[in-house]
């Protein structure tokens, strides 16, 4: 199978390894919880409901970012080869 089916089919999911090869992510997002039980705590069942919506609507919009972030990387990987096959007659 040709690598582009590969990514195609989710065989290949750079997405997951590159979060946990980052270096103090652990504790990152262990402050980003602690920080969200403080913050929920002290809000009311409509707050706590508005806050909700707001978490998905920013996880929402952080998913859309990554994906077009992904597709923009492809597309800078294919010129930078295209270049380097194309460049003195495809001769590297």
């Amino acid at each position: 199978m040709d690598i582009l089916k590969e990514l195609w089919c989710g065989n290949i999911r750079p997405q997951e390894s590159a979060f946990a090869q980052q270096k103090g992510s652990d504790d990152r997002l262990r402050r980003l919880i602690a920080w969200e039980e403080k913050l929920t705590a002290m809000l009311g069942e409509t707050e706590r409901a508005c806050f909700e919506q707001y978490q998905r609507s920013q996880d929402d919009l952080a998913l859309w970012n990554e994906s077009e972030s992904f597709a923009e990387g492809v597309r800078l990987g294919a010129r930078l080869m295209l270049a380097c096959l194309t460049q003195n007659g495809g001769c590297l």
